[in-house]
């Protein structure tokens, strides 16, 4: 957990992706597996911030919300709108309308 959030001071206030999504998506993975949803939820959202359309940040952040049985976010959380596309991004086991 440390080393991800050395990572984060060293990329400062950099908003150019690489290496601080890669370390914020890291951490969540990290806070997930410690049981720390709340704070998996936020990397993953901040990651999604700084790169939206990063699948993985989607995926794990729909799953940490139905971990937390938050199934209305879970669902919002794997339906973003992505910038470039009128289509919303699905994941294909989630059946919300």
């Amino acid at each position: 957990m440390r080393d991800y959030t050395a990572v984060l001071g060293l990329a400062g206030g950099s908003e150019d992706g690489g290496a601080r999504v890669d370390a914020h998506y890291m951490r969540g993975v990290a806070n997930e597996k410690l049981g720390d949803l709340r704070a998996a939820i936020a990397d993953f959202t901040e990651a999604l911030r700084l790169e939206p359309t990063h699948v993985k940040a989607i995926l794990a952040r729909g799953a940490c919300h139905n971990l937390a049985s938050d199934y209305e976010a879970a669902c919002g959380a794997h339906t973003p709108s992505v910038p470039d596309d009128d289509k919303p991004v699905t994941h294909p086991e989630c059946s919300c309308s």
